[in-house]
Order: C-alpha cells, then sequence, then structure tokens
C-alpha cells in the first residue's frame, strides 16, 4: 500500500501563503546579485561572437577598453528587471511544484541519512523552468541586441525595437 504523500504542515509548518517570503526574497536577491555580477562577461562574451562573425579579431581586453565600465553594463536594466522576475518566478514555482507533489524539500540530498534521488524534485524544477522559459526569452532578445549594438544606433528599450 502507498504511503500518503506528507501535508503542507509536515513539511512547512502551518500554511498561511502559497509561497513564503522568505523564497520571494531570495529569488530576488539571487536575480540582482547573479546579474550584476555576471552582466560585464555576458557583454564581453555576445561582442566576441558577433565580432568572430564579423572576422574582427576582438579579445576581451579590447572590448572592455572600447567600451569602458558602463559600456559593460549597457541594456542591464532589462536582465536586472527580468532576472528578478524570473528568479523570483523560478523559486517560488519550484517551491509550489515541489509542495504540491508531496516533496521533502527539508532535506538536502547531501544531508546524513537522505534518501538520494527523488525523482519528484527533478519533475517539480522542470516544470518551473518551463514556467520561467516564457518569461526570460523576451528578455534575453532585448539583453543581446542592445548589447551587440554599435554606437550609432541606440536601442534603449522594448520600444525601440518596436520601430
Amino acid at each position: 500500500m502507498a504511503k500518503p504523500a506528507p501535508s503542507d504542515s509536515d513539511l512547512t509548518g502551518p500554511r498561511t501563503t502559497v509561497v513564503d517570503r522568505t523564497t520571494l526574497l531570495a529569488g530576488a536577491c539571487a536575480g540582482v546579485v547573479g546579474t550584476l555580477l555576471g552582466y560585464p562577461f555576458d557583454t564581453v562574451k555576445s561582442r566576441l561572437a558577433t565580432a568572430a562573425a564579423a572576422g574582427r579579431p576582438d579579445t576581451a581586453g579590447s572590448i572592455a577598453r572600447e567600451v569602458g565600465l558602463r559600456g559593460l553594463y549597457a541594456g542591464v536594466g532589462s536582465p536586472l528587471l527580468s532576472l528578478v522576475i524570473l528568479n523570483t518566478m523560478g523559486f517560488s514555482t519550484f517551491a509550489a511544484f515541489a509542495r504540491l507533489l508531496g516533496c521533502d524539500t527539508t532535506n538536502s540530498a547531501l544531508s546524513p541519512g537522505a534518501r538520494g534521488f527523488e525523482p519528484r524534485l527533478m519533475l517539480a524544477g522542470g516544470l518551473s523552468g518551463l514556467c520561467a522559459s516564457f518569461v526570460s526569452t523576451p528578455f534575453e532578445l532585448l539583453k543581446v541586441q542592445v548589447q551587440v549594438q554599435d554606437r550609432s544606433n541606440k536601442l534603449h528599450g522594448w520600444v525601440d525595437l518596436a520601430d
């Protein structure tokens, strides 16, 4: 006979909301920190890719010297907003799907006495990622177009793409 899935109160205490504020705050902070630390590398990667396609032998150093610190963060507003939304949504939907699927998220797979691989957690992560893809794709398009524009073209946001 199958063991019943644990109730919400068994996993996280009394349930008052679908997702707690800590999960929302963790997702937002992950979005801000991840974006601010990684964006210059992403800009260099995008510019290197377009330079190679155009036959120019640019390097990360030459790109950084050419565009400067401000240029390395050109267009950061869209990904900053999108990754705050995306990570908050990702953390929240993962928590909601894990709860819906009856997963025990209080134990890490590395904790002593852990049961090992949990397929339901993998499914919760996959469903969360599917939801996130609908948010991330349009923002990623705008980010790359702003990163690789030349100085004569002035894309600043969504409205400019509509022109």
